[in-house]
């Protein structure tokens, strides 16, 4: 089986799973852990200004070099969105636009 578990530490996230936002009942807080299939489409994001700190376990594994590979496009001002979504679709995935917040 193809999943994604979060496992929060610190912070507030929003998810998002097969196209439906789930802001009151699915916005998980530190000590809260979210199992998600990767088979469907998914986002999560830091919901506040403070810094969010969160475990993601893959199973199978190999997501590694893709987040590696993103933080460092990520970590540059401004965010080169071109560059991100070509390496999200040379890892299998869609980068999604703009969504509302909790």
């Amino acid at each position: 089986m193809k999943m994604r578990c979060f496992f929060v530490i610190n912070g507030t996230l929003q998810f998002a799973v097969d196209g439906k936002q789930f802001c009151l009942e699915f916005c998980a807080r530190a000590g809260i852990s979210v199992y998600i299939s990767r088979s469907v489409t998914q986002f999560v994001r830091n919901i506040n200004s403070k810094p969010a700190f969160f475990q993601i376990l893959f199973a199978p594994s190999g997501r590694e070099k893709f987040l590696e590979t993103v933080s460092i496009i990520n970590d540059n001002s401004p965010i080169n969105s071109t560059q991100a979504n070509l390496l999200a679709l040379n890892h299998g995935q869609v980068n999604l636009g703009e969504v509302s917040k909790c």
